[in-house]
């Protein structure tokens, strides 16, 4: 399942989505203990949005994408929601978790299934929907799956709405039926939404409940939220960890404040000897480090982060530069041949 998602997020580069600072769960089953979502509008309008889309060539995968599952990446999918589930045991798994989540856009259904049929593939009738096994989808796009396969895999749901749902076998069927649901129904730790509404441009939005995430809950940590967004003149990131204790919190703070100044004393060595490259590295983590500010207030921590958009335009095309002269000019996918 995770890379079919990852070339559908490759392929989004310049999508739409709803560009308000609201997070909509309808459509996600009951019981996630985290959400994540991706409003990419918002980050379409943002300069390092614009930069990006700019230094990227024409996508093929998103080519093959629009001809055999009508997807267009640039204008169909709005945006990307998913929830994360526990186990039997209560807790997130570490390596596989479950998820069930949504890509809301403008999609043809039918066109869809045209083409896992026509690949041989049969699908699972679920209520008024269809599922299709993501791996198999996957292999008649022409695309690897993981060598270890997640016992956990999932399937991509097609059906009357303007949405493809995708989830974990355990969480196929609720996910079914909360697509028919008119509301949401997951809850988010309390206070979490008040950052994202606060945020300029949020792109990007993580909220978790610590206390069901293994090593994050032995840590002390209750809950977890993060936001991604961009103001005029910065990129800017929050991370918001609300502790089980306010000694707790203090300490923690004062360890990162330490790591933070070890860190920009190794930044200020000298540059003699070193390369162009080596040094344009070393002032990028001390603007990293100037832009990082850490507070600690009763059980929360808060972590913010602030960078010049102009600096963060020009570490990303250098860096898409360089992956893009180490690329093969051929598509990541192969479509088979009827």
């Amino acid at each position: 399942m995770k890379s079919l998602l990852g070339l559908l997020l490759v392929c989004a580069s310049c999508l739409v989505a709803r560009a308000d600072n609201t997070l909509n769960t309808q459509g996600l089953p009951e019981g996630a203990v985290g959400v994540i979502q991706l409003n990419v509008t918002n980050f379409n309008e943002t300069k390092v949005g614009q930069a990006i889309k700019d230094a990227i060539p024409d996508n093929q995968d998103a080519a093959l994408l629009k001809q055999e599952l009508g997807i267009e990446p640039s204008t169909d999918i709005k945006e990307l929601i998913f929830g994360v589930y526990p186990g039997p045991d209560g807790k997130v798994a570490q390596k596989d978790p479950t998820v069930a989540g949504l890509i809301r856009g403008n999609f043809q259904p039918k066109q869809i299934e045209s083409f896992a049929q026509s690949n041989g593939l049969r699908p699972k009738a679920i209520g008024n929907c269809n599922g299709w096994d993501i791996t198999e989808i996957q292999k008649a796009l022409g695309s690897e799956p993981p060598k270890k396969a997640a016992a956990n895999e999932g399937m991509l749901i097609t059906g009357p709405t303007n949405a493809l749902g995708f989830a974990s076998m355990s969480l196929v069927e609720r996910t079914v039926e909360a697509l028919g649901k008119t509301t949401g129904t997951v809850k988010i730790p309390a206070g979490s939404e008040t950052y994202l509404a606060k945020a300029q441009k949020p792109w990007a939005f993580m909220a978790f409940d610590g206390t069901k995430m293994e090593d994050v809950d032995k840590a002390g940590i209750k809950t977890v939220t993060v936001v991604a967004g961009e103001s005029p003149t910065h990129v800017q990131v929050g991370v918001y960890l609300q502790f089980k204790s306010k000694d707790l919190a203090a300490d923690t703070a004062n360890k990162i404040k330490g790591l933070q100044m070890m860190a920009t004393l190794a930044t200020s060595t000298s540059e003699e000897g070193k390369t162009a490259e080596q040094i344009n590295q070393q002032h990028l983590v001390a603007d990293l480090l100037q832009g990082l500010k850490v507070d600690s207030q009763d059980d929360l921590i808060s972590i913010n982060f602030e960078f010049p958009v102009d600096k963060a335009i020009q570490a990303i095309k250098a860096a898409i530069d360089k992956a893009q002269a180490g690329q093969a000019t051929t598509p990541v996918l192969k479509v088979k041949k009827k």
